[in-house]
C-alpha cells in the first residue's frame, strides 16, 4: 500500500512482478550452488590427510564408515556475543550481494518512470524475468567456489585459492557469453513469451542485448565480493557491494539517462560494473 501511495502504478506493477519472478527464480540458484560446490568437491587433492575426506560424487564405503562413527546429538547452546558479531562480520556482504540486485532494479525504476514513461517501465519488467535467472545463476557459480576458496584459505594455499578465484571469473564469463548469444539470436522470440505488442518486443529486444552487456562482468564482481568474505576480509565485499547499489549505479545511471536517454539507461549498469572491476583491481590487489 505504501509503494502504491508513492509511485505510479507502472512502478508498483513491475516491482511486485520483478519480486515474484526473484522468488521463482531462487530454487535455481540452489540447484546451480548446490551442484557447481558438488563437481568442485570431486577435484583431486582438494582435503587434507588430517580431515575426514567425504567425496561426495563417488560416496565411497570407507567414507561411510567413518561417518557412522560419528555420533549426534541435541542440546541448548548459548551464543557468545563475540560468536554472533563474527557471523554478522562475514556473513554480511551475502546479504548485501543479493540485497545489492533489489536495489538495482528499484533504483533503475525511479529513472525510467522520470525519463521514459510506462513503456521504459514494462520494457525494464521484461528485462528483469529474462535476466534474474542468469544473475542468480552467477551467483551460484560465486557461492559453489567460496567454500573451497575458504578451505585454502585455511591451509595457507594461496596458489589454490586464486586457482578457485580464476576459475570463478571464467566460468561466469563463458555463462554470460553463452547468455547474451542466445538473447541475441533468440531474443524476440524469448521476450514474445510475456508480450505480444510488436512495438514492445522491438524496444525491449534492444534493451535486453544492451543490458546483457553487464553479465560480462557481474560475475566478476559477485565473486570477487565472495572471495573476501571467504578470507574474512569482509569490509572489501562490503565496499564492493556499496558500489554495486548506492554509490556508482546511481551516478552513472542518471548521467547516462541525461545524456544518451533511454539507451543510456540500459548500457549504465555495464558502464558501472566494469568501473567498479578497474577500482577493485586497483585498490585491493587480490594477488
Amino acid at each position: 500500500d505504501l509503494i502504491t501511495a508513492l509511485y505510479p502504478r507502472p512502478l508498483t506493477v513491475t516491482i511486485s512482478k520483478s519480486l515474484e519472478s526473484l522468488y521463482r527464480s531462487l530454487i535455481l540458484f540452489i540447484c546451480t550452488s548446490t551442484v557447481l560446490s558438488s563437481a568442485m568437491l570431486s577435484i583431486p587433492q582438494i582435503s587434507s590427510n588430517n580431515c575426514l575426506r567425504v567425496n561426495i560424487v563417488s560416496g565411497d564405503d570407507t567414507t561411510l564408515k567413518e561417518l557412522k562413527k560419528g555420533k549426534l546429538s541435541f542440546g541448548k547452546q548459548n551464543l557468545e556475543a563475540g560468536t554472533i558479531r563474527e557471523v554478522l562480520k562475514i556473513g554480511l556482504p551475502s546479504f548485501f550481494a543479493e540485497a545489492a540486485f533489489s536495489v538495482i532494479i528499484f533504483v533503475h525504476n525511479l529513472v525510467l518512470v522520470n525519463t521514459v514513461g510506462e513503456i521504459g517501465i514494462s520494457t525494464y519488467a521484461i528485462i528483469n524475468y529474462i535476466t534474474t535467472n542468469i544473475y542468480l545463476v552467477l551467483l551460484g557459480v560465486t557461492l559453489g567456489a567460496q567454500p573451497l576458496i575458504s578451505y585454502n584459505y585455511g591451509a595457507k594455499d594461496g596458489e589454490k585459492m586464486l586457482v578457485f578465484y580464476k576459475l570463478s571469473n571464467r566460468t561466469s564469463i563463458i555463462i554470460g557469453i553463452i547468455f547474451a548469444l542466445l538473447c541475441f539470436v533468440f531474443g524476440r522470440e524469448i521476450i514474445s513469451v510475456f508480450t505480444s505488442d510488436k512495438e514492445l518486443i522491438n524496444i525491449s529486444y534492444i534493451a535486453v542485448n544492451i543490458n546483457n552487456l553487464a553479465y560480462l562482468f557481474i560475475g566478476k564482481n559477485l565473486t570477487t565480493t565472495m572471495y573476501y568474505q571467504a578470507i574474512e576480509i569482509p569490509k572489501y565485499s562490503n565496499m564492493i557491494c556499496a558500489m554495486r547499489s548506492i554509490l556508482i549505479l546511481p551516478i552513472v545511471l542518471v548521467i547516462m539517462a541525461k545524456d544518451f536517454g533511454e539507451n543510456g539507461i540500459w548500457i549504465s549498469m555495464a558502464i558501472s560494473e566494469f568501473m567498479i572491476i578497474l577500482i577493485s583491481k586497483k585498490v585491493f590487489n587480490i594477488n
